[in-house]
């Protein structure tokens, strides 16, 4: 099980992992996209779930997508969502987007094709909150002192 979080704050990224207390920082570009695509370009990092960020989701997660069902109302963390399945060349996947007229992701499966055992990738996005402007300082990570930097 890979354990990673980033950290993104317009000037910086940070990638860490509390299973191995370890974590590096670097300067990145200045968008999400430009960021993303410097990890996976210049690190080979996987990203799964990276393009729900991207500007242009739908069109990202269409272009491998062969087809697509509505499986059916379910919750998720107590909150009522649309299920939807996807069958592609490389991947299938599956998203539960909340019903009304905010259709925020709340849940998002990845499975693999062509890796042994059908490898997933689970992402569960939780509390969102649309209407609160963050502080910056919300997006600085700030390490345990007896952890590793590299």
């Amino acid at each position: 099980m890979v354990d990673q979080e980033i950290i993104y704050d317009g000037k910086t990224i940070t990638v860490y992992s509390k299973s191995v207390e370890f974590y590096a920082t670097a300067t990145s570009p200045p968008t999400i996209k430009e960021t993303l695509d410097y990890l996976i370009e210049k690190h080979d990092m996987v990203t799964p779930g990276s393009d729900l960020l991207d500007k242009d989701v739908y069109d990202r997660l269409m272009e491998d997508t062969m087809s697509g069902f509505y499986v059916g109302e379910s919750l998720v963390d107590g909150v009522r969502c649309h299920h939807l399945a996807f069958r592609g060349k490389e991947v299938d996947w599956q998203t539960w987007v909340q019903a009304g007229d905010k259709l925020l992701p709340w849940k998002y499966v990845i499975t693999s094709k062509w890796i042994t055992c059908s490898l997933q990738y689970i992402l569960r996005i939780s509390n969102w909150d649309i209407s609160t402007d963050l502080p910056d300082k919300v997006f600085e990570f700030k390490p345990p002192k007896e952890w590793r930097s590299k």
